[in-house]
C-alpha cells in the first residue's frame, strides 16, 4: 500500500473516532460532580457555553447550555458540588474585559436565606452592558452634530446670536446710541465742571471702550465681528464628533481580539528527546484564529544532528459551536493540515494532524489527547503517538497557555517588583 492510500485511511479513520467520542462521551464530566442551577436573563450579551461562573469572584463553574423559556434566555449553570449557593444570591453577566469575554457572576446571598436546591430556577440581574455605553456615547454625539446644524441654520438662541442679521443691526444700533449718549455726557460734564475730574476721566474711559468694540477691536470686539472665529468653533464641534466617532469604532474592534501565548514540551520515544515549542496565537473573532511558533527537535545521536528548528504558520477555523477545529498550513516546517475536537466537559481534546515530512517518512501523522488539569488556568497533559504510519512511537508531555489577561497580570508583577 503507497503512502497516499495511507494517509486517506488514517485521516478517515480518525475523523471516525471523533464522531464515536461525541456520541459515546455525551455529557460525562471527567473527574467532577456537581449540580444545575437554571437562570432566567432578557439578554445574554454575548455569553458562550463554556464561559466561567463566579462566587465572589471565585470560580465554582462554569456555563453548561442555553434555552429559551416564557420569553426569556434560560441559562444553565453547572456548579461545583460543595459550594453552597443562597435563594437571596444575585445572577449577573459580567464583562471580562474590554478585550472581549463574558462569565456570571453570583453573591454570596445571606446565611439567613434557605439553601438553594440543584435545579432550582431563578430570575437574574439583566447588567447595563458595556455595548449599551458605547450606544448611548454615539447617541450624545449625534445630539451634538445636530445641535451643531441647528446653530448653523440659526436655530435656538446661539444660533440666533450666531446668524440673526438683524441682531447685528440692533447691536451696531446700540453701538452708536451709546456713543451719542456718551458725548452728551461729555458736554453735560463740561458744564458741570465742579462734579469732579474723576468722573470725567471714567466718562472718557468708557467712550473709548465703545469705539473700540464699535470697531471690532479688543476682545469683546473679535467676537462680536471676527467672522474667522466663528468658523474655527463650527469646525471644532465638527471634529470632536469624528473623533467620537472614530473611537467608539476603533474600541469595538480591540475588545473582539483575543491573544494567546503558549508553550509546550514533549516527550519522542521515537527521538528519545523533548520537542520544546512555543507559539502565539492571535483569534480576531470566536471562529478562526491565526498561529506562528517554533520548535526544537532531537533527531538524531550525533552532535550535529542532535537539535533542528522546525516552524508552525497556521491558519484556524472553528465550526459545531466552536467545539471543533480545523487548521492548515506550515506544521513542523512542512506543509500540513490537522484537526482538534473539544469533548463535552469542556477540559478533554483530542488532536489528529499529518504534514509533510523532513526528517522521517513521507508523511508524518500523529494524534494525541490534551487534558486540562487546572480550571482557572489553561495548563494541559498530552499524550499519544506520533509516526503512526511507518514507525509508531508514545509521546507524552505538558502545554500552558497565557491569554492577554494573564499575560497584563504578569507584567503587572513584573513593574511591581521593580
Amino acid at each position: 500500500m503507497n503512502t497516499e492510500k495511507k494517509v486517506g485511511i488514517a485521516f478517515f479513520v480518525g475523523i471516525i473516532l471523533l464522531m464515536a467520542l461525541t456520541f459515546w462521551v455525551g455529557k460525562i464530566r471527567v473527574f467532577e460532580s456537581g449540580y444545575i442551577i437554571k437562570v432566567n436573563f432578557s439578554q445574554i450579551g454575548g455569553l458562550k457555553r463554556g464561559d466561567t461562573v463566579t462566587l465572589a469572584g471565585m470560580k465554582v463553574g462554569r456555563v453548561e447550555d442555553f434555552d429559551v423559556k416564557n420569553n426569556k434566555i434560560q441559562v444553565s449553570l453547572w456548579i461545583k458540588k460543595e459550594t453552597i449557593l443562597r435563594q437571596n444570591s444575585a445572577f449577573s453577566i459580567n464583562d471580562v474585559s474590554l478585550m472581549g469575554g463574558k462569565y456570571v457572576g453570583i453573591t454570596m446571598g445571606t446565611t439567613d436565606s434557605p439553601v438553594l436546591k440543584p435545579d432550582s430556577v431563578v430570575d437574574g440581574v439583566d447588567p447595563y452592558q458595556l455595548h449599551q455605553l458605547f450606544t448611548k456615547a454615539g447617541e450624545i454625539s449625534e445630539t451634538i452634530g445636530n445641535l451643531t446644524k441647528k446653530v448653523e441654520r440659526g436655530e435656538g438662541t446661539a444660533g440666533k446670536l450666531l446668524t440673526d442679521e438683524e441682531l447685528y443691526k440692533n447691536t451696531s444700533e446700540f453701538m452708536k446710541s451709546a456713543k451719542e449718549t456718551s458725548d452728551k455726557a461729555q458736554k453735560v460734564i463740561d458744564e458741570f465742571e465742579g462734579i469732579g475730574t474723576e468722573v470725567k476721566e471714567t466718562v472718557k474711559t468708557i467712550k473709548k471702550i465703545v469705539k473700540k468694540i464699535d470697531k471690532g477691536e479688543g476682545t469683546v470686539g473679535k467676537l462680536i465681528y471676527d467672522e474667522e472665529l466663528y468658523e474655527d468653533a463650527r469646525k471644532t464641534v465638527k471634529s470632536a464628533k469624528s473623533a467620537s466617532e472614530d473611537a467608539k469604532d476603533v474600541l469595538g474592534k480591540m475588545r473582539e481580539i483575543k491573544t494567546w501565548l503558549g508553550g509546550e514540551s514533549v516527550y519522542s520515544a521515537r527521538e528519545g528527546s523533548f520537542r520544546n515549542k512555543g507559539y502565539i496565537r492571535i483569534e480576531p473573532s470566536d471562529d478562526k484564529y491565526y498561529l506562528v511558533g517554533a520548535s526544537k527537535l532531537g533527531t538524531g545521536n550525533s552532535k550535529e544532528e542532535r537539535y533542528k528548528t522546525e516552524y508552525d504558520v497556521q491558519l484556524a477555523l472553528k465550526f459545531f459551536d466552536n467545539n471543533l477545529t480545523v487548521r492548515g498550513g506550515l506544521i513542523n516546517s512542512g506543509a500540513g493540515l490537522g484537526a482538534d475536537y473539544m469533548l463535552p466537559d469542556k477540559k478533554t481534546f483530542i488532536t489528529v494532524e499529518g504534514h509533510s515530512a523532513i526528517y522521517s517518512s513521507p508523511f508524518f501523522l500523529r494524534t494525541n489527547l490534551s487534558y486540562k488539569i487546572w480550571e482557572d488556568r489553561s495548563y494541559y497533559v498530552i499524550a499519544g503517538a506520533e509516526d503512526i504510519l511507518d514507525n509508531p512511537s508514545f509521546i507524552a508531555g505538558i502545554k500552558i497557555e497565557y491569554n492577554d489577561q494573564d499575560i497584563k497580570y504578569l507584567v503587572g508583577l513584573m513593574g511591581a517588583a521593580r
